[in-house]
């Protein structure tokens, strides 16, 4: 059996309540093989600010 998790959010979202970081920390004290980040596109409502992502790849 596969340990996985397929429907993760962060804070980048207001779905979520843990960063990047603390969703792979946790994972990885669970011994998890993978998760997905599902965070809400840029699209929605809800999702982060354009922004949020920029920062992400330094080019904000």
């Amino acid at each position: 059996m596969y340990l996985i998790d397929l429907h993760v959010h962060t804070l980048a979202g207001c779905h979520g309540y843990s960063s990047v970081y603390e969703n792979i920390m946790f994972a990885k004290k669970r011994k998890m093989e993978l998760i997905e980040i599902t965070d809400h596109g840029l699209g929605l409502d809800d999702s982060p600010h354009r922004c949020h992502f920029l920062k992400m790849m330094k080019w904000c």
